[in-house]
């Protein structure tokens, strides 16, 4: 009660008076923490990161979440759940200690074995206290804490404590031993998880897709039969034999679109005829000109004409040019009268005559060819306008043909699909089918052996030196305040409540000296 008004000087005094009381309580403190640290077990952390596949998540139509958020979020939160599930624990600790597997019991993707859920029962029996001291040492985390909410990455971590109990091979010291099988166990624990997900997932495929694949079958097949039936319906009511030309008029594509491109194909026939008809138009008009031309000039053969099919008329030109030139050949030499004149000229006449009457047949072939051209032309036209009048009248029919026969058509595709899904989903290969949803980015880590998880040593020193500071001062203040000696004038003071009028020092040595 009394330190409250005392000085600061008295406190200094108190402390100074206890410093080596202080320093040794100090440091017997420090000493017996780091004694404990070097001495006490150490533990060592391995850590493995793994990451899920948004790709690959699929969730129950039961449950809440929509969005891929939602889904990935509550995805990771399940993989935490498994990871910490009895089963996954007690398979990597009966791999850490050796424990093998029957060779009938299940085995994984790659072909490794595990255990049945009685031998991990009859396991977790025995060693429930282990266990329990395991599942303390796993933890489950993400890059956000445990309340992200989006993310692909989670962490597998296990803090593995040093036995110095067990057994080692006599090379490895005990701290080595713990790195090893903390390590070991990361990794069997990864592995019984990988293969508990892969079967629960098979196993919840097989009965799920089943059950829904066979309710989804039947919805499928009875929509297919409404689908059909009222197609059916529609072509004895409403179209009966107009049937042939309503498909005729939605088979490109359903509605007005069929009915354009019937028109439109047409239509381009008639061009094409018209585009014809002009060309021999222009034809016919050239050798009309050329008829006209006197019965001794040649006429001029359309270069159109001359063509591989009339190789008569090409021959005749030929045969023209070579009687003219022994014309100009044999004029300057002999007179008219001379007999090789006049049978050249007789015969350049002849093919000139038959030059003139090919031409006349040519233009007799093409005045056919118009006037086929043009039957053909109104046919067609004529075709065009009972197509395009009949198209109009089936249109809204052909429309609604097409559209039944399309959703007829679907719906068979439909039921194909689920009937063929339905008979996977009975198969025992669900999986290879099942995505791979969680990969393994990094593997386990071995920890470093000078460097462990607990204890920290840094964090000990500095709560040694805190917890010894505070038993070194109340040690000397508890001892100032029991020490009833009278140490100054303070304390005389103190003791007898009168001042001090004066005090004489004590000397250590004789003031007169006497020989």
């Amino acid at each position: 009660m009394a330190y409250p008004t005392r000085t600061l000087r008295e406190l200094s005094r108190v402390i100074f008076s206890r410093l080596l009381g202080i320093l040794l309580i100090l440091v017997i403190v420090v000493a017996g923490v780091l004694t404990a640290t070097f001495l006490g077990p150490w533990q060592y952390r391995s850590k493995a990161m793994l990451m899920a596949n948004p790709k690959g998540i699929t969730i129950s139509s039961l449950e809440t979440p929509t969005t891929m958020r939602d889904r990935l979020s509550l995805f990771i939160l399940k993989q935490r759940e498994l990871i910490t599930t009895e089963y996954v624990q007690a398979s990597a600790l009966m791999k850490l200690d050796g424990v093998a597997p029957a060779s009938d019991e299940p085995t994984d993707l790659s072909g490794e074995h595990w255990y049945t859920d009685a031998q991990i029962a009859a396991f977790t029996a025995e060693n429930f206290n282990r266990l329990a001291e395991v599942r303390k040492r796993v933890k489950v985390t993400t890059p956000g804490g445990v309340g992200a909410a989006f993310t692909q990455i989670f962490n597998v971590i296990v803090d593995w404590p040093e036995e110095k109990d067990r057994p080692g091979d006599g090379k490895t010291d005990s701290r080595t031993l713990a790195t090893q099988r903390a390590q070991q166990f990361t990794k069997h624990l990864i592995d019984a998880y990988q293969f508990r997900r892969s079967s629960l997932e098979v196993r919840q495929a097989k009965e799920s897709s089943i059950a829904l694949m066979k309710e989804t079958t039947a919805d499928a097949r009875k929509n297919m039969d409404d689908a059909q039936e009222e197609l059916v319906k529609y072509i004895t009511e409403e179209i009966g034999a107009d049937l042939t030309e309503a498909k005729i008029i939605s088979s490109s594509s359903v509605g007005e679109t069929g009915i354009q491109t019937q028109r439109t194909e047409n239509q381009k026939k008639i061009s094409t005829i018209d585009t014809r008809l002009a060309e021999l138009k222009t034809l016919n008009e050239q050798i009309d000109i050329e008829l006209k031309k006197g019965p001794d000039k040649q006429v001029v053969i359309p270069k159109v004409l001359l063509t591989v099919d009339n190789l008569g008329i090409s021959k005749i030109i030929e045969a023209i040019a070579d009687l003219r030139i022994k014309l100009n050949t044999l004029t300057p030499q002999f007179e008219d009268s001379y007999k090789e004149i006049k049978e050249t000229r007789a015969e350049l006449v002849a093919n000139l005559t038959d030059l003139r009457n090919e031409l006349t047949r040519q233009r007799i072939m093409l005045n056919q060819e118009i006037a086929a051209l043009k039957a053909q032309r109104t046919v067609l036209a004529k075709k065009v306008d009972d197509d395009k009048k009949r198209m109009i009248e089936l249109g809204p029919k052909a429309m609604m043909l097409g559209l039944l026969d399309k959703n007829a058509n679907d719906a068979q595709k439909g039921y194909s699909k689920q009937m063929e899904g339905y008979r996977e989903a009975k198969s025992a290969e669900m999986a290879a089918k099942i995505p791979n949803r969680v990969s393994v980015i990094s593997g386990p880590s071995l920890p470093d052996v000078s460097k462990p998880h607990r204890p920290i040593l840094w964090a000990n020193v500095l709560i040694s030196i805190f917890a010894g500071l505070v038993l070194a001062l109340v040690y000397a203040f508890m001892a100032d305040h029991f020490d009833h000696t009278v140490k100054g004038i303070e304390d005389v003071e103190r003791h007898i409540e009168t001042n001090v009028l004066a005090s004489v020092p004590k000397f250590t040595h004789k003031i007169i000296r006497t020989r």
